[in-house]
């Protein structure tokens, strides 16, 4: 049996043009209706350590993102906090809720937790007009210099003789603001 190609582009065109043109309409008529559908939230996790005092902690944002940058510390801003990434920043405003800390009097060494509710107020490139709220955890081992047989009283003047060890981790629940 011998197949007429001609008889066969007929049909195709037949079956296809009347597909595509109910899929075009289709697409028209839900456009509206997937407009005004909520986009899901991109889940962040913004994870980083330091080794030492300093006004930044490089970080590795995961979850719906994937980004490496600094988090940038300015104690004169108060709660704020810059996150610099490659595809963009990210604002944070920290609300701090529970901060704890011991030195060990024989070995001038010790830890420290602090613990924070954040919110996102927006960024910019990849993360402009998200919003969102979420926790951040402040966790170090830290070691004071022993001075006269005991540990040196840290005050925001000596600060910087501390020797110590920080991870953060924040996440967050983000959605485009409306």
């Amino acid at each position: 049996m011998r197949t007429n190609k001609s008889a066969l582009k007929k049909l195709a065109l037949a079956v296809t043009v009347p597909g595509v043109a109910f899929g075009t309409l289709a697409g028209v008529v839900a456009a509206p209706a997937l407009a005004s559908t909520p986009t899901p939230p991109v889940y962040e996790r913004i994870a980083g350590y330091s080794n030492g005092l300093s006004d930044s902690i490089h970080v590795q944002v995961t979850g719906g993102f994937f980004d490496n940058g600094t988090v940038s510390v300015n104690l004169e801003s108060g709660s704020t906090v810059n996150v610099n990434l490659g595809q963009g920043t990210q604002t944070l405003h920290l609300t701090p809720t529970n901060v704890t800390g011991k030195i060990n009097q024989a070995t001038c060494s010790g830890n420290i937790r602090a613990t924070a509710d954040l919110y996102v107020s927006g960024g910019t490139g990849a993360y402009f007009g998200l919003t969102g709220d979420g926790t951040a955890t402040l966790t170090g081992n830290i070691g004071v210099p022993r001075v006269h047989g005991g540990c040196l009283t840290i005050t925001p003047s000596n600060f910087d003789k501390l020797s110590v060890h920080l991870n953060v981790v924040a996440t967050a629940e983000l959605s485009p603001e409306l």
